[in-house]
C-alpha cells in the first residue's frame, strides 16, 4: 500500500514543489517593488500557507498507513524538548556570546566612501576618501584590531553637523543603534573608482506663501541602493515631500529624515522629486531665499553588488582578514581577526541649499 501510494504520490510532490519554487522566485521580486502600496508579507505569508497546506495534504497519508501517528507524535514532541533544552543550555541559542577573556569584534561594515560637500552657495566640493567602519558587536569600536589599514583610529568629527548621521554614508536608518560616534571614518590616499558619480541639481526653489518654500531636485548617476538625509536648518520643518503621504505624526521628534531609494531592472536615467518646507518663526516674504540656508541634503549610493562593490582597499582588508582568521596562532593579537566583514564602495555628496 505504501509502495502504490508513493509511486502515484511523488509525481505530484514534485510538481508541487517544482511550482512552489516557481511561484517564490518570480514573486518575491516582484512583492519587494510595490513599495508603500501593500505589506508583501501578507502576500508571502498567503503563498507559504498554501503550499504548505498542498505539501501536507500529498503526505499526511503516507504517514499514516506507514506506521502508528501516535508513535510519530511521541517523537516529534521529544525532539522538540531536545531542541529547546539545547538552545538554553549550549551556545546554539547564543552563537555571538561576548567573552571577558578575548573580546574581539565578530561582525562588521566596511565601506570604501568619497565624500563631496558641497557649501552653501558654492559650485566647488569639498572631497574626502576614507574607509567608514561600522561594528555590529556588544563593545563596538573598541575591539577594532590595530593595523595600518585602520590608523586614525579615532571617531568621526560631527561638532558643528546638524545632520543626525554626521554626513556619513548609512546603508539604512540604525544611527540610534549604531551611532555615528561609535564608528569610524579613517582618512584614505587616493580616490576609489566611482562608476556612476552622483550629481544633485536643485531645480526650483520657490516661495509658496509667507510661511511655505518648495524645493525641487534631480539627482542622477548612483546604482540601485541609494538613501537620503534631509536635514532642515533651524526654525523649518518639511510639511510633505514627493515620495508618500508625509505624515508628521507618524516620526519621532528628528532633525534629519531618512529615504531609502531602490529600483528593480531597469535603471532611471534621473530621479525627480519635490520637498515643501514650512518656516515656523520667520515670514519667507521678509527674506531673501536665495541667500538663506534652508535644507542639508545628502545623497548617499551604496555599490553593495556586481564588478564595482570591491575596490583594491577593500579587497587587500578581506585578504587580510581571512588570512589572520585562518592563522590566529603566528603572532599575538592575530586572534582578534576573526571577523566576518560586509564591505562595499560607497558615495555620498553633500549640499547645503
Amino acid at each position: 500500500m505504501l509502495i502504490t501510494q508513493l509511486l502515484c504520490t511523488v509525481p505530484v510532490m514534485v510538481f508541487d514543489a517544482y511550482s512552489a519554487m516557481l511561484l517564490f522566485e518570480f514573486f518575491v521580486p516582484v512583492t519587494g517593488r510595490m513599495g508603500v502600496a501593500i505589506n508583501p508579507e501578507f502576500i508571502i505569508v498567503l503563498m507559504s500557507l498554501f503550499v504548505g497546506l498542498c505539501f501536507i495534504l500529498f503526505t499526511s497519508n503516507l504517514l499514516y498507513v506507514s506506521r502508528r501517528m501516535d508513535y510519530l507524535l511521541k517523537c516529534g514532541l521529544m525532539l522538540y524538548c531536545v531542541f529547546f533544552i539545547a538552545l538554553f543550555s549550549t551556545r546554539l541559542g547564543w552563537p555571538y556570546k561576548y567573552s571577558e577573556e578575548s573580546p574581539r569584534l565578530r561582525r562588521l561594515i566596511t565601506l570604501d566612501s568619497e565624500r563631496s560637500i558641497y557649501p552653501f552657495q558654492s559650485n566647488t566640493s569639498i572631497q574626502e576618501h576614507a574607509l567608514f567602519v561600522q561594528t555590529l558587536d556588544y563593545r563596538g569600536i573598541t575591539d577594532l584590531p590595530e593595523h595600518t589599514f585602520l590608523t586614525g583610529n579615532s571617531e568621526p568629527n560631527c561638532s558643528g553637523i546638524k545632520d543626525e548621521y554626521c554626513r556619513l554614508p548609512y546603508y539604512t536608518a540604525v544611527h540610534q543603534l549604531f551611532p555615528p560616534r561609535e564608528s569610524r571614518w579613517i582618512p584614505l590616499p587616493g580616490h576609489p573608482r566611482i562608476a556612476s558619480p552622483i550629481k544633485v541639481i536643485n531645480v526650483e526653489k520657490h516661495l509658496l506663501s509667507g510661511s511655505e518654500l518648495r524645493l525641487s531636485f534631480t539627482v542622477s548617476g548612483g546604482t540601485d541602493k541609494m538613501s537620503l538625509h534631509l536635514t532642515p536648518m533651524d526654525d523649518f520643518e518639511i510639511d510633505s515631500w514627493s515620495f508618500t503621504k508625509f505624515r508628521s505624526g507618524g516620526f519621532s521628534k528628528r532633525n534629519t529624515y531618512f529615504v531609502f531609494l531602490t529600483y528593480g531592472a531597469e535603471a532611471p536615467k534621473e530621479r525627480n522629486f519635490w520637498i515643501i518646507l514650512k518656516s515656523r518663526r520667520v515670514d519667507l516674504n521678509d527674506l531673501n531665499i536665495n541667500k538663506t540656508p534652508v535644507l542639508e541634503i545628502s545623497v548617499a549610493t551604496h555599490y553593495a553588488h556586481g564588478s564595482y562593490q570591491y575596490s583594491d582597499t577593500l579587497n587587500q582588508l578581506r585578504s587580510l582578514i581571512e588570512s589572520r582568521r585562518k592563522t590566529p596562532h603566528l603572532a599575538i593579537g592575530w586572534w582578534r581577526w576573526a571577523i566576518t566583514t560586509t564591505a562595499a564602495v560607497s558615495e555620498i555628496v553633500v549640499h547645503t541649499l
